[in-house]
Order: structure tokens, then C-alpha cells, then sequence
């Protein structure tokens, strides 16, 4: 087995063609996740795969931003990334499992002539749910600063942490 490690920059040969290319927590960084698809596709040998691991986005909180990612997926967007550039998912990595949204994806013997993902309503469902996530940090917020003016933070924040000591 010839295995690599390397970017796509400067360790990918030019005329090489690679069965499996695997980019695990990398995509959400890249300024452009659809042409990174398709530029990928071009280094898969006919028949070849490709393994793609993103944070999963769906158990949303305001600690989930993180400042180094451009992209944040849900199911329904990566998918609709793989279909859009010439990719057909092949099987789905339970993210109970792996605590990720992840595919194994082929390439498509030609182009893309596969059904379009369905992406109505994402955004405003994506939406919501960031919507939500703010109220909550907003409400633990609030909660915390009468918590202070009652004097009861400290004991609080001592009694959380005998109650989780791992936190």
C-alpha cells in the first residue's frame, strides 16, 4: 500500500491518481468547499473515493464557532457539496459514533448528472437553531449576572463543581 501524507498543495503529483482521498476536519477551513470538491475529484482514479469528516453543527452552541473555520456543514449541505461536484455518497459514518457529520463518497463514473440535494429550508433551519443557542448563552448570562448581585455565584460555581468534578 502506498500511503501518503501531505496537502493537496505540495505532496499531490500532478498526473497521479489516487483510490482514496481522505480529509477529516479540514473542509470547514478551506475558503471554497465546492471547488476543494472538485479539485479533489480531479486526483481520483476512476471508480475511487473519498472520505470527508466535518464538525457536526446540528447539537449548535455559541462555543461551537470557531474562529479557524470558514464553512460550518449539516448533513444536507455536505451532501448537497458531494452531489453538486460529481460525488455519490456511499455510506454515512454514524456521528453517535465518530461525533461528526462523515461520508465515504465515490466518484461518479459521469459529471454530475445526479438528482440535486434538497436544500429548502436549511438556512432558515440553521437559523433558528443559532437563533436558540444565542437565547440560551443570553439567558445563562442573565442568570449568572443576578446570580452575582445575590452573592450567590461563588457557591454556586463550588457546589457545580463538586457535583462535576471532570468540568
Amino acid at each position: 500500500m502506498d500511503l501518503r501524507v501531505g496537502n493537496a498543495g505540495n505532496e499531490v503529483k500532478e498526473n497521479q491518481l489516487y483510490d482514496l482521498i481522505i480529509i477529516c476536519h479540514v473542509l470547514e477551513r478551506l475558503p471554497n468547499p465546492v471547488l476543494s470538491f472538485a479539485n479533489l475529484r480531479n486526483f481520483l482514479a476512476p471508480g475511487g473515493a473519498i472520505y470527508v469528516e466535518v464538525p457536526d453543527t446540528e447539537p449548535f452552541s455559541a462555543q461551537s464557532l470557531v474562529n479557524a473555520h470558514t464553512y460550518y456543514f449539516t448533513t444536507p449541505t455536505l451532501l448537497a457539496y458531494l452531489n453538486q461536484t460529481g460525488f455519490k455518497a456511499a455510506v454515512r459514518l454514524d456521528k453517535k459514533i465518530i461525533g461528526a457529520i462523515g461520508f465515504l463518497a465515490k466518484k461518479a463514473d459521469t459529471g454530475n448528472n445526479q438528482k440535486p440535494s434538497e436544500l429548502t429550508g436549511e438556512f432558515k433551519r440553521m437559523k433558528r437553531v443559532i437563533r436558540r443557542a444565542e437565547r440560551r448563552a443570553q439567558w445563562r448570562g442573565l442568570v449568572k449576572t443576578a446570580l452575582q448581585r445575590l452573592g450567590l455565584y461563588p457557591i454556586i460555581r463550588r457546589l457545580k463543581k463538586k457535583i462535576e468534578p471532570g468540568r
